[in-house]
């Protein structure tokens, strides 16, 4: 075969063979004419051709690619090559080879719907929503193009232009099933989830062995609450075609939903083995890993999502909540901008995005872009779930008081119509109302932690009761400030105590220190939730003590589960967490009296002093301080408030500004949290007429020395509705006097509990008018507030808020009382510990 003349013989006999329908021999033909002739196109392509009608499409698309090399402006060989690359599943590279074969040889409708459809496969949704639309103006009546046209719309957002064009495909043809199909999708989308269903039960009257139907019919059934059905219908759709990768991963969704982890596990995994490139799948997975705290798995599913499908946005977020979660901060950063820019992000998906990335800018003290993060987060989806509060709080911890009130008021209204805008901790921080808070609570703890079936069971009687206190702060934090001397003198006669800690190894002085006061110190940070309960439960703990609630880091899931027979709240979140399973809420006569016990899910174990414990032998630095090396004026009188900067409402601060207006030579100390404070308030003084040097702030210093730090301070002035808490202790315990101002909610009354604690009732005013012309006649009245000072420095030796073994004595009284109810089998109740008992 050496003259041009047989080459062109031998690949028209080779041709022929393949016209007949005789693969082998057009192949082996074809394959000889490139031994003489390598660069042959014609020969190279019908090869390519013959290889994908054998169902050998890499090699198909091999050899396409390279006869391509040698003559692109061929038409049919990017047809061709589109092809391969749609069976190969490249819908993108295939919408590409036909978008190189219209350019070619001009548009048809048959290539330009085919075009359309492979946009829609690879996710290129305006692409596909221009391509059909095109389609349906040179063919109104095409019923495939409005449905494809319909799925563009869905996926772009737009759930109502998308219902048309799925009427419009039914207007044209009734029995359309697609359309159908997509009809009840969007309805779902919609939240119209009984007429999808409706939909879907017509379509399955005519087509009752459709997987597709069932498994649509399972997502309408499972978002209505039916779950027994929901996953019945995806089990139908599985038996009719066992292949249905995507009804395992949904039903697979489903299970993890119920809390039936490792059948979900067994679901995603067979729908990534069935189809490898499954993203969703993969996406999944790695969300129900990241559950069980297999980080490194989940990751790996995350990015493998991510190689299946680039611009998978949700995949991108889903990434950065487990980076951030990790600590790999710039890693999560990145990844939720990802999830922000990609074009083919949701809103759904651009909001969460928003709103995680703006909780995690708050972790770094970046306020100002966190507030601006979830402001953009309710601009994209204005019910986005609890970012309304976030935007709020975040504002709040700049002292950003822009049409506060307004906020504020908007952000009541909406919680108490049960609506999900706002988590506990920061209606605990912005709603003064206890009934509120509850609702607030109550609303969040159903939706995001709603119990297990596990029962209460009845403890057996041992030798000691066994108590497991569960939360992330024993380091350095207040919470171990507060509770580390407690542990060390509860009587271990009568107890033996559990530290199980899912926060940091630090390894610091206070963490070292409750290692060894507890009996056993278990780190649980690698543990899910239900791992944890059920490590709980093998330890044969009869009291759970949850000491986070709804703080930053907490894991109320853990106690979702009936981890003990009795499960109680205490000491981290001053307010009721409406959650079912929590039974008790430590508390005293003052934060919880009688006349409040119904905005309080939980039954109320009530101290007999305060419920706010404190550490007798904390040291104060004996470093003396000058004022003027702490920023401080060598003479006037110096009013303090060390609370965080959210606590700080334009009340609390309208009524600061008139006591410096009043006390001449005087100024107000603060703690700086964040970068944007010292500005936003001195900008508010100076508009209500005070200069704004009589503002001083304080930045962090060690615990002993921030303590030592406090004797050049006058007068400690408390906030509200949310009380100085642990900083109120530290404040008595440094010797400086405080006013505080009764609240309505646990939250508001705490420092006044501490005052009753020590001897100074009196310290306590009823309402803001009362706060107020109390801090000025101590103020004014230098020998009235050197009393008040000398009975704050006495209480350090005698008074009850400082006499920790005392204090022991009380909360182990509690427990006991506790104990003894699920002993005898009885509910938990309401009681109050009594002295002497």
């Amino acid at each position: 075969m050496s003259s041009a003349k047989e080459v062109a013989l031998h690949f028209e006999r080779a041709y022929a063979c393949h016209q007949a329908g005789d693969l082998a021999s057009a192949q082996a033909g074809y394959q000889a004419v490139l031994q003489a002739q390598p660069d042959h196109f014609d020969a190279m392509h019908m090869l390519g051709v013959a290889a994908l009608q054998a169902g050998a499409f890499e090699q198909a698309a091999s050899l396409i690619e390279r006869a391509l090399q040698l003559q692109q402006g061929y038409p049919l060989a990017w047809l061709n090559l589109a092809g391969a690359y749609r069976s190969l599943g490249r819908a993108g590279d295939a919408a590409d080879c036909l978008a190189r074969k219209i350019a070619l040889a001009g548009e048809d409708a048959a290539t330009l719907e085919a075009l359309a459809d492979l946009c829609l496969a690879a996710g290129r949704w305006g692409d596909a929503q221009r391509h059909f639309a095109r389609v349906l103006q040179g063919n109104p009546r095409s019923s495939n193009a409005a449905t494809g046209l319909g799925i563009a719309q869905l996926e772009l957002g737009g759930a109502a232009e998308a219902l048309s064009s799925f009427e419009r495909a039914l207007s044209i043809e009734p029995e359309h099933r697609r359309a159908t199909l997509q009809l009840g999708i969007t309805l779902c989308e919609q939240r119209r989830h009984a007429e999808a269903l409706a939909c879907f039960d017509r379509l399955l009257t005519g087509e009752p062995t459709w997987a597709p139907a069932h498994n649509a019919r399972a997502f309408a059934l499972w978002q209505l609450g039916q779950m027994d059905e929901a996953e019945r219908a995806y089990a139908r759709a599985i038996e009719l075609d066992p292949a249905y990768a995507e009804a395992y991963s949904n039903r697979g969704a489903l299970l993890a939903a119920r809390g039936r982890s490792e059948a979900a596990l067994s679901d995603y995994m067979r729908a990534i083995a069935l189809a490898p490139r499954h993203a969703e799948a993969h996406n999944r997975l790695g969300v129900l890993l990241a559950s069980l705290h297999r980080n490194d798995e989940a990751i790996g599913h995350y990015r493998q999502a991510l190689v299946c499908k680039p611009d998978f946005a949700q995949a991108h977020n889903n990434l950065g909540v487990l980076q951030a979660a990790m600590g790999r901060v710039q890693e999560a950063m990145a990844s939720y901008g990802q999830a922000i820019d990609l074009p083919a992000a949701s809103a759904q998906t651009r909001a969460d995005a928003l709103g995680n990335r703006s909780n995690l800018l708050a972790r770094l003290r970046r306020y100002r872009e966190a507030a601006a993060d979830a402001r953009a987060a309710l601009a994209t989806d204005p019910d986005h779930p609890y970012t309304q509060g976030d935007a709020l709080y975040f504002e709040l911890m700049q002292c950003d008081w822009r049409q506060h009130a307004d906020k504020v008021a908007e952000l009541e209204a909406r919680i108490a119509q049960g609506q999900a805008v706002a988590t506990p901790f920061v209606a605990l921080a912005v709603c003064a109302s206890p009934a509120l808070q509850l609702t607030c609570a109550r609303s969040y703890a159903t939706a995001q932690f709603a119990p297990h079936d596990e029962a209460p069971a009845r403890p057996p009687l041992k030798d000691r009761i066994r108590i497991a206190f569960v939360g992330s702060d024993f380091h350095e934090h207040a919470t171990a400030y507060l509770i580390a001397g407690v542990i060390e003198h509860i009587d271990r006669r009568r107890f033996e105590l559990f530290g199980l800690s899912y926060g940091p190894t630090t390894e610091d002085h206070y963490q070292q220190r409750l290692k060894n006061a507890f009996d056993s110190f278990i780190a649980i940070h690698g543990h899910s939730d239900a791992q944890t309960a059920q490590l709980i439960r093998e330890l044969d703990i009869d009291i759970a003590v949850d000491l986070k609630g709804f703080t930053n880091g907490a894991r109320p899931g853990i106690f979702s589960h009936r981890t003990a027979p009795v499960q109680v709240s205490y000491l981290g979140y001053p307010g009721t967490t409406g959650m079912a399973n929590i039974d008790y809420l430590i508390a005293d006569r003052l934060t919880v009296p009688v006349e409040h016990e119904a905005h309080y899910s939980e039954c109320i174990a009530r101290l007999p002093h305060c419920c706010q414990c404190s550490d007798a032998s904390r040291a104060i630095s004996t470093r003396v301080f000058t004022r003027s090396e702490l920023g401080l004026p060598d003479e006037g009188f110096v009013f303090c408030s060390f609370n965080n900067n959210y606590k700080i409402t334009p009340e609390v601060f309208n009524i600061w500004m008139r006591l410096l207006q009043q006390v001449d030579g005087s100024v107000l100390w603060l703690f700086q949290e964040n970068a944007e404070v010292a500005g936003n308030l001195r900008r508010e003084a100076g508009a209500r007429g005070v200069a704004a040097d009589r503002l001083i702030f304080a930045a962090r210093l060690p615990v002993a020395e921030h303590l030592a730090r406090h004797c050049c301070a006058d007068l400690f002035l408390d906030t509200w509705p949310v009380n100085a808490h642990t900083t109120a202790s530290d404040a008595l315990w440094a010797g400086l006097p405080m006013v505080t101002c009764l609240g309505s909610a646990f939250a508001g009354r705490v420092a006044a509990s501490l005052l009753h604690a020590i001897g100074l009732p009196e310290c306590v005013a009823d309402d803001a008018a009362g706060y107020e012309a109390l801090a000025l006649a101590l103020a004014r009245d230098a020998s009235r507030l050197a009393t008040v000072r000398n009975v704050v420095l006495q209480a350090r030796e005698g008074a009850v808020l400082f006499d920790t073994p005392g204090y022991a004595r009380h909360i182990e009284m509690a427990f006991e009382q506790m104990h003894a109810r699920a002993i005898d089998g009885l509910p938990p109740a309401t009681f109050d510990v009594a002295i002497g008992a």
